[in-house]
């Protein structure tokens, strides 16, 4: 054995490998017994590992070259080609042989048997008994050598052997980089990482389109050249992710790319995951949190050559896609809230506003000064004096605007980004305000809401109807007002337990800053979640199990709004005072809403609820039905 050889990590490899065909390092399905590392250390790391079907490798990793410890991160950059010899070993009455079979450099250590005691390899009994620190190799912990023998032990990148590209089995490795992955998604973003760490991202090479496909890109992995463009790793990500039984494929395109203060069309690709039945889309040229991008979102920066690559229900045209505001996330999976307006270049007069389609509690909103002498954006600055008006189940921003032109940048609660380039100059955009007065010319007085007794609608034109909404609207009682506003006009409502006791709180809202609002402290304690301890938490669950627990109903004992679907009896005919739950940010996520069921807005087909934690508030509000996972009938106790 060379004298003074680092032992470093080691691998899967088994006597498959002894059996396998020389144009390919395949990697073993049998477990690892013991890993041996030498005494003494050099530059070099050796390392032997035993496996359970009494195969074993002996390893010797040379590097490139040095590397000065205090400059750079060694393990980032670490590279290395890698001496592999294998065979057999035995090990009985405290002796353990090597029977070496496939070798390409000598060692002592197949000439004799040697003295295996205390996890130590001694030359003899006798030394091991009289000089027990003069030992030749020592065992360590296995778990944490569990790579690819043509891994550099150090980085886990692929040794710079050069006939490693022709070597290794992609199958094979696709199946090391997913092995103990949870979901599909985990195992996808193994893919994604593992690819990163081989090859270098080229972000700024030209792109070929039309260029075909390769099918097997091993050379970028393990050749020579590891430089990839956005396309090559598209479809590196795409080879490796159905080797490993994933459903990936690579979309040719185009991304926007800001250019003053424009958007221009770049040659770009990226990749589609399903996920089951759900496609996403995926930048991994981009940052982590293009990873899992919803294909409404992603429209708006990405445009395919292909239409059916969109993955919309309705797909946009290349001029369409030139004019849409540019939206991005910044955190993984954000679920798309339509806007208006859609444009990405827009005038004002002082201020623009924003309609978005969901109620949003609050936005953060900067602007950034554009100079049109130097052609550059200055700094982005926080916009404060920003404001959110309730439009039925929408929601009304406008941002005053000082500066003559820039960039604006709406960032929505759940991640969602939306920009404009705006140009101050005097003129006012009109898509928001006709698609308001639109709505109010098209929607009749007294819409169709769904009573408590029966399924039949209430007459738009009956006068008692019209009576009830006259006295609420004249009430003193602000819940009644809210009613007499959205034209309910059916008093039994008002009789059911649970929408009575939750008429007690309307109106209890959170204490801006580090006070709490002690009802909705006694809201979680009620329930059995007294550990919380802020109003800041989300706290529709524990107030709508609050007013069921005192109304006498089942209810709910935890803070997830989705536990509620565990509550009562399904019903795909809800009256007011039945339970209705909420997807938010995305329907397969944990988070929720959940409120008490008043009615159904037949007109925009809006569900009217009854809930706590509403604009951080006790209120009505509506909410799209498409974003409803169930209603339910709460049983009495």
């Amino acid at each position: 054995m060379k004298n003074g050889l680092i032992f470093f990590i080691g691998i899967l490899v088994s006597i498959s490998t002894l059996q396998a065909k020389p144009t390919s390092w395949k990697i073993s399905k049998s477990a690892i017994k013991y890993v041996f590392v030498p005494s003494k250390s050099t530059e070099e790391t050796e390392l032997i590992r035993l496996y359970q079907d009494k195969s074993f490798e002996h390893l010797v990793y040379v590097p490139v070259r040095k590397y000065n410890k205090g400059q750079e991160v060694l393990a980032e950059v670490h590279e290395s080609t890698v001496k592999r010899n294998s065979g057999t070993y035995s090990i009985a009455a405290g002796k353990i042989q090597f029977k070496v079979s496939d070798k390409e450099f000598s060692s002592d250590l197949y000439k004799k048997e040697f003295a295996f005691i205390d996890n130590k390899v001694y030359t003899s009994r006798f030394q091991s008994m009289f000089n027990k620190k003069d030992f030749l190799l020592k065992t360590v912990n296995k778990s944490k050598y569990a790579f690819p023998f043509y891994l550099d032990p150090l980085s886990q990148r692929i040794v710079r052997n050069e006939d490693a590209a022709a070597k290794i089995e992609l199958a094979d490795l696709a199946k090391w980089i997913t092995k103990g992955g949870h979901s599909q998604w985990n195992n996808y973003q193994s893919i994604v990482e593992f690819v990163h760490k081989q090859t270098d991202l080229d972000n700024e090479a030209s792109i070929d389109l039309q260029h075909e496909s390769s099918d097997d890109l091993r050379t970028k992995l393990a050749g020579e050249n590891r430089k990839v463009n956005r396309l090559e790793l598209a479809e590196l990500i795409a080879q490796l992710g159905n080797k490993a039984g994933l459903n990936v494929r690579s979309i040719r395109g185009y991304k926007k790319q800001k250019e003053g203060k424009n958007f221009v069309r770049i040659a770009h690709a990226w990749n589609q995951i399903n996920l089951g039945e759900q496609a996403l889309l995926s930048d991994a040229s981009m940052d982590e949190k293009w990873l899992k991008v919803d294909p409404s979102v992603m429209i708006h920066s990405h445009l395919p050559l292909k239409e059916e690559d969109q993955l919309l229900e309705k797909s946009i045209t290349s001029e369409q896609f030139d004019q849409l505001a540019y939206v991005e996330q910044v955190k993984e999976s954000t679920s798309y809230i339509s806007f208006l307006p859609t444009k990405q270049q827009l005038v004002a007069n002082g201020k623009v506003a924003i309609l978005f389609d969901q109620h949003i509690s609050g936005v953060k909103v900067t602007f950034t000064d554009f100079n049109d002498i130097n052609n550059r954006f200055g700094t982005p600055q926080l916009v404060t004096n920003v404001t959110n008006e309730q439009v039925g189940a929408k929601t009304l921003v406008s941002v005053p605007i000082s500066a003559k032109k820039g960039q604006l940048s709406v960032q929505l609660p759940n991640g969602m980004v939306v920009q404009y380039f705006i140009e101050n100059n005097g003129s006012e955009e009109l898509e928001v305000a006709e698609y308001l007065k639109g709505i109010v010319k098209s929607r009749p007085t007294l819409p169709l809401i769904k009573t408590l007794n029966a399924n039949a609608l209430v007459s738009t034109t009956s006068t008692s109807s019209k009576s009830v909404i006259e006295s609420w609207g004249s009430s003193t009682d602000k819940f009644l007002n809210e009613l007499a506003e959205l034209e309910f006009s059916d008093a039994s409502l008002l009789q059911h337990p649970l929408i009575q006791e939750a008429r007690k709180y309307f109106g209890v809202k959170e204490i801006e800053g580090e006070q709490d609002n002690k009802t909705i402290m006694t809201f979680f304690k009620e329930t059995g979640n007294g550990s919380i301890k802020s109003d800041e938490e989300a706290w529709c669950s524990v107030f709508v199990g609050y007013c069921a627990k005192n109304a006498g109903f089942s209810y709910s004992k935890k803070a997830t709004a989705k536990s509620w679907l565990e509550q009562g009896t399904a019903t795909s005919n809800p009256k007011p005072g039945d339970i209705v739950v909420f997807w938010r940010e995305d329907p397969d996520s944990w988070k929720g809403h959940v409120a008490i069921y008043l009615g159904k807005d037949e007109t925009t087909n809006e569900i009217i609820c009854l809930g706590g934690n509403q604009d951080d508030q006790v209120c009505i509000r509506q909410y799209g039905s498409n974003h409803v996972v169930g209603f339910r009938t709460l049983t009495k106790k």
